[in-house]
């Protein structure tokens, strides 16, 4: 039996359970990192570029973290998850940014995930995998248990809770107690509570109503998804976008948080997009958080804590307007 390491980093938050059951089915040890720590980041920030994004700086940590207690690392190559789209350049090449800026590392696992001309089947993606591990003759049955679990991955709890001491103060959370709000960004952004400072459990502690992607229907991601005019290239991009649009139109929250990953260009222009349909919907609140290594805890939480009060008051203004005045 081999143990197999893979961090819990980037593309993990949304197919930790397609790759975690894949490995067990197989007969293998699976060790994944621990949450996301000070000295996983400080890990990350020791062997990455100064200048790349914060979820990858993250991801390098992991690996340093995991790797001398493995015999292999899971880095798949995911170049695309569907016809005609993308993944994030950076992630593409992650496996040889390991390769390059870390040493002594254990063999790494990373087979290539192409779907954008043709769909193939988890069981072609992983051949080499199940090759190199000696356990061909058990490919059909752990890709058939994988693609099962990761079906369940919209309605199954986030991971596990980093440390963070991240606190608001009393002030005004009485006022705040039934806000719903929708947080958005990608899942390492909005699933590692090290860097959101924790923000959901902190909003869900002071009887705040969170809503991420996860509460959206697949079906219905994908019907905005075709409704859009231009599409972004990513993947990823492309449902955040279709979320930000469906949680604006139904109504259905109070405001909407974007969480961005400094450094990274599709996030920055995906801003623009939800920027531009955020305008269209004034009676939503919104703000959007820029995240990396040297963002503040306080920072956060005073801006935070306005974009709350403001949600607060707006509600009192509306509760004490006569009905059907048509006062705005």
């Amino acid at each position: 039996m081999a143990r197999v390491g893979i961090p819990r980093a980037l593309l993990y938050h949304r197919y930790h359970l397609l790759w975690e059951t894949f490995f067990g089915a197989l007969g293998e040890e699976v060790l994944v990192s621990p949450p996301t720590n000070k000295g996983i980041l400080q890990l990350g920030v020791r062997y990455c570029l100064t200048d790349i994004c914060l979820p990858v700086k993250l991801a390098c940590g992991h690996v340093a973290a995991i790797a001398p207690k493995v015999d292999y690392l899971f880095l798949p190559r995911v170049l695309s998850v569907e016809r005609n789209a993308y993944t994030c350049p950076k992630i593409v090449a992650f496996p040889d940014m390991v390769r390059l800026n870390l040493p002594g590392i254990p063999r790494i696992l990373d087979p290539i995930v192409d779907l954008r001309k043709k769909v193939v089947g988890h069981e072609r993606q992983f051949r080499d995998v199940a090759r190199e591990l000696g356990k061909l003759r058990l490919l059909k049955k752990a890709c058939r248990e994988a693609l099962g679990a990761q079906k369940s991955w919209f309605s199954a709890e986030p991971e596990a809770k980093s440390e963070s001491g991240f606190l608001f103060r009393d002030v005004g959370s009485a006022n705040w107690r039934g806000l719903r709000i929708a947080l958005l960004g990608h899942p390492y952004n909005l699933f590692d509570s090290f860097v959101n400072f924790n923000l959901r459990e902190r909003l869900a502690a002071l009887g705040i109503d969170i809503f991420t992607i996860k509460h959206l229907e697949p079906s219905s991601i994908k019907r905005e998804v075709e409704q859009l005019e231009c599409p972004p290239y990513w993947t990823a991009a492309k449902e955040l976008l279709a979320g930000a649009r469906l949680f604006f139109k139904s109504k259905s929250v109070d405001g909407v948080i974007y969480l961005i990953a400094f450094e990274c260009g599709p996030d920055a222009l995906l801003k623009v997009l939800i920027d531009s349909e955020a305008r269209k919907h004034s009676d939503v609140a919104y703000m959007s958080l820029v995240l990396d290594e040297h963002t503040g805890e306080t920072g956060v939480e005073t801006r935070l804590e306005a974009f709350l009060d403001a949600i607060a008051r707006r509600r009192r203004k509306l509760a004490l307007e006569p009905q059907g005045s048509g006062v705005r």
